[in-house]
């Protein structure tokens, strides 16, 4: 039977090889029967198994097979050749061709785990980097967790990138794997890591039960760092525990909205439908968001501009940000207070500071230029321009409607 099941496999093969490469590539057909093959020698003696799948490899050779279905041939070949048969030359060539061809696929992530290839670890933390969010980047970051590769993701999280970093605490928290949270934490409570990626680190650890319990252990015990407080505020609340959520009501009650009603969780926010008209009306009215913030050319130019806000940030994300906007201050939108020798006070973002001046945009969008001589100490805060009660301008409802019309906002 393996000789007839060899025989079988090999005339496939050259029936696909005869096609042109965009018919092979949607013929199914050729594939599905073949795959129908190799499952049946999985009751087969696993020896013969491994030389009729030895000899597939071999006969895939030159064939030039539309690289899709090569690499299913090479998939399933592999996956049933005897680990003293991994060596072959047949073995290692068909293995190169696929992890080359498969690159960025699930069928790469699939190979570099199953057969420990340790030099394209970094690959898959590569990808994790580049989609965090996405299905490969997460399925990349699950074969690290589960391939123990802490020295690789530490490196990562407490390198010189600070892009890198944050997106490969956004992939861990996302792989919502229950080993994550050892070394989030460990990045949480470090002073020397940035800011930055300590709050990404809070934000992935909260997605996992232990992660959760631990930031409000130190919560409780009044061990974590002040400047990180809101963050941890607005990751808990919209954590998938019940337990985390409930904790968050109990350490960081919502204030009431415009209405003096109670505000609900992010989680529940979420789930509103907004009124997309009434959004954009409130947004430049009663909300007070154009006071600091520009959409299409229209609004006070303080805080970032929320043209395409719409493209950058998810329902969840929005409500976090207006709702603990010292979560996760934007680079370059940080407040600054410059305290002058007579007393007083000017507070806003920084704009330059050079050795002759340095010039302060307050929430008024007017830039105040004051000469060195006459600064005393320039403080870096650690809280956003942005006002922490901005629902108290809103109902529930309007608050809803107002992320329904960022949500709109769309790169064009």
């Amino acid at each position: 039977t393996t000789k007839l099941k060899l025989a079988e496999l090999t005339h496939l093969i050259t029936k696909a090889g005869m096609k042109s490469a965009s018919q092979a590539n949607h013929d199914a057909g050729i594939f599905s029967v073949a795959a129908q093959l190799f499952r049946s020698m999985d009751f087969d003696d696993k020896t013969s198994t491994s030389e009729v799948c030895l000899s597939v490899l071999r006969e895939i050779v030159g064939k030039k097979l539309p690289p899709k279905l090569e690499t299913e041939f090479v998939v399933e070949c592999l996956e049933r050749i005897r680990d003293a048969d991994a060596s072959q030359p047949a073995a290692k060539d068909a293995l190169d061709r696929a992890l080359a061809a498969s690159r960025g696929s699930s069928e790469f992530i699939h190979l570099v785990k199953r057969f420990l290839i340790v030099d394209q670890y970094p690959e898959l933390l590569r990808l994790a980097q580049a989609m965090p969010s996405e299905q490969i980047g997460v399925e990349a970051i699950t074969a690290l967790l589960e391939l123990k590769q802490w020295d690789l993701l530490q490196s990562a999280l407490t390198g010189d990138d600070t892009a890198a970093a944050i997106t490969t605490a956004e992939a861990m928290g996302n792989s919502q794997n229950g080993s994550i949270s050892g070394p989030l934490l460990a990045i949480v409570n470090s002073a020397d890591v940035n800011i930055d990626v300590r709050r990404a680190a809070i934000k992935a650890a909260s997605k996992v039960n232990h992660g959760a319990q631990e930031l409000v252990k130190l919560i409780d015990e009044k061990k974590l760092d002040p400047e990180l407080e809101q963050t941890v505020a607005a990751a808990l609340h919209s954590a998938p525990s019940r337990d985390a959520r409930a904790a968050a009501q109990r350490l960081f009650p919502l204030p009431p909205s415009k209405d003096n009603m109670p505000t609900p969780p992010i989680t529940e926010l979420t789930k509103l439908k907004g009124n997309l008209p009434n959004g954009r009306m409130v947004f430049f009215s009663t909300g007070t968001c154009h006071k600091c913030h520009v959409v299409d050319g229209m609004g006070r130019d303080i805080g970032p501009n929320l043209t395409e806000i719409g493209s950058k940030l998810s329902r969840e994300a929005m409500y976090e940000s207006v709702l603990y906007p010292s979560a996760g201050i934007s680079h370059n939108y940080e407040l600054w207070t410059v305290v002058k020798h007579d007393g007083t006070t000017v507070n806003g973002m920084l704009t330059s500071n050079t050795d002759a001046e340095v010039s302060i945009k307050g929430d008024d969008a007017l830039v105040r230029a004051i000469p060195k001589s006459d600064v005393e100490e320039i403080i870096k805060q650690k809280i956003s321009m942005m006002p922490a009660d901005l629902q108290k301008t809103m109902t529930t409802q309007e608050l809803a409607d107002v992320v329904e019309y960022m949500q709109s906002l769309k790169k064009r």
